[in-house]
Formats: structure tokens, sequence, C-alpha cells
């Protein structure tokens, strides 16, 4: 994805991208988003979706990893284990395949 759609995303949700900052022992953040341009919108509404269930919920959600793999969206969480969180990644990733 392009540096000015990624800093788009940073600057918007910095809780959400914090790991951008961390080192690459705890995060693959450093490295960017490995996406096309086409998932700028994709990911911009999960993270308002995941910026307000962390709001609700009161519990940091912060990405790990952002990259698509084999035409799909992946977006790794420190909380993967949160049902719902899991829930709006993989409405997140099967929207792309019906656009």
């Amino acid at each position: 994805m392009k540096e000015s759609l990624q800093k788009q995303l940073f600057l918007r949700f910095p809780d959400i991208f914090s790991g951008r900052k961390k080192s690459v022992q705890e995060s693959a953040m450093p490295f960017g988003i490995g996406c096309g341009d086409g998932w700028f919108q994709i990911i911009w509404d999960l993270s308002v979706e995941i910026e307000r269930y962390s709001k609700e919920k009161d519990i940091d959600i912060a990405a790990t990893q952002v990259k698509e793999k084999m035409g799909s969206l992946r977006f790794y969480t420190n909380l993967d284990s949160d049902d719902h969180v899991y829930e709006l990644i993989e409405k997140a990733a099967n929207s792309k395949k019906h656009t």
C-alpha cells in the first residue's frame, strides 16, 4: 500500500496501528501494511469497527500484522482469540470478494 494511504490510517487510528513504532521482534507493523491500495477502504472501515469495539469494551486492540495473502486480507491483532474481533476481520476479508 502506498505510504500516503498508510499514513492516513496511522494518523486516524494511532492506537490500532501503534505497533508500527515497536521493534520487529514485537510486531510486524514496522514493515507497514502489505496490501495493495485497493484494500485501503476495507482496512479503514475495519479499523472504525475495531476502534468502536475497543472503546465499548474498554480493551486495547492493536494490529500486529496487516497483509494480503492469496488474495485475502490478513489482519492480525493482539486479540486474535477474541471472537468478535475475529468476526469483524473475517467480514472485512470477505467483503473484497464481493466487490
